[in-house]
């Protein structure tokens, strides 16, 4: 299903009028993850001082993006408030988390076959699929997808959130993909399969 508003080659996925938000929930409890969900239906952390300033996917986000990972060695980067990095862990089989705040590395506990790391630079590829919500200028979202292209293995996928924001959606659309598949989430999730190139490292 194509969209306007989309770049050409670009299929857009609505779910929205299938499963309800309940469903959504019920399923998350499945996968024994617990949201604290504001009116948007973004997450916050009830226990940080800084509460306001972090924000993280939302329900259905979670269960596409451990629908994306099953079975796969899955880098992050941008690891924030660890809701994502859950996700993704419950199916794949190994995480590896990137991200500079020590707050994070402190604070969150997460699954143990999550490694979290502080820079790319400690990063140890290949991987099969990453999932990149860092910084969103476009010269940082850029960056990311670089160093991701380079790890990726081909054939595997690399997924962005916040594509509804400018900058991050110039970054992504700058890219020759071999395919590209935005949902109808308030991110306006997007999975871009990585095109061939030398073999990952």
């Amino acid at each position: 299903m194509g969209d306007a508003g989309a770049p050409p080659g670009t299929r857009t996925v609505d779910r929205s009028q299938t499963v309800t938000p309940e469903q959504y929930q019920a399923a998350l409890d499945g996968l024994g993850i617990r949201f604290t969900a504001i009116q948007t239906r973004q997450l916050i952390s009830p226990d940080d001082p800084r509460s306001e300033l972090r924000s993280s996917i939302e329900m259905r986000e979670g269960l596409i993006l451990a629908g994306w990972a099953q079975g796969a060695r899955v880098l992050e980067i941008g690891t924030g408030l660890g809701v994502s990095t859950v996700c993704l862990a419950h199916e794949a089989t190994e995480v590896v988390t990137v991200d500079p705040d020590p707050w994070v590395r402190s604070a969150l506990c997460l699954p143990s076959h999550v490694l979290q790391l502080e820079c790319f630079e400690q990063v140890q590829g290949p991987f099969d699929f990453a999932f990149i919500d860092g910084l969103h200028d476009r010269a940082s979202v850029t960056q990311d997808i670089q160093n991701c292209l380079q790890i990726v293995k081909f054939g595997g996928h690399i997924a962005f959130h916040d594509v509804n924001q400018p900058e991050v959606r110039d970054a992504v659309g700058a890219f020759p993909w071999l395919s590209r598949e935005a949902m109808s989430t308030i991110g306006q999730l997007t999975r871009c399969g990585v095109p061939f190139r030398e073999e990952a490292r």
